[in-house]
């Protein structure tokens, strides 16, 4: 949902997840603020948002369209393209490099998983943050 970082009034709410879920939606980014997130819990439906107002939208905003591009912030977010979000933030690949970016990903997981080893095994944090494999050099030796 592009509402352009809006704050004031939200784009998001408790019907629109409700027919969401009844459509297989997985799950919502709402450029905008959201209300009604107890209801969205309830539904099983992550919302993702800039905050809470609980101002409706009704008679405040008007649908533009769907299925069309949009733009958040500086990136534009296509259909077909991968959105994954969680408590952290959200991200958004593009089809066309979803598999560059998975394969980046799990090379980082990977680092990261043996850097955890290696520390639940006794090397001391100051040593593993400094390990050449976090920063993804190739040389993968300490």
């Amino acid at each position: 949902m592009a509402n352009h970082g809006r704050r004031d009034v939200s784009c998001w709410g408790g019907i629109l997840s409700l027919g969401c879920v009844q459509r297989g939606v997985a799950g919502v980014i709402a450029d905008g603020a959201c209300r009604d997130v107890a209801e969205a819990e309830e539904l099983g439906l992550p919302v993702y948002a800039r905050g809470v107002s609980p101002r409706t939208a009704r008679g405040r905003l008007r649908q533009r369209a769907t299925g069309v591009p949009v733009c958040v912030e500086d990136v534009t977010v296509a259909e077909g393209d991968f959105v994954l979000a969680d408590d952290s933030g959200v991200v958004v690949v593009p089809a066309a490099r979803a598999e560059e970016v998975l394969a980046a990903a799990e090379a980082i997981v990977a680092r990261e998983a043996a850097i955890s080893a290696d520390i639940r095994a006794g090397v001391r944090i100051d040593q593993a943050m400094h390990d050449v494999r976090l920063a993804g050099h190739a040389d993968e030796s300490r």
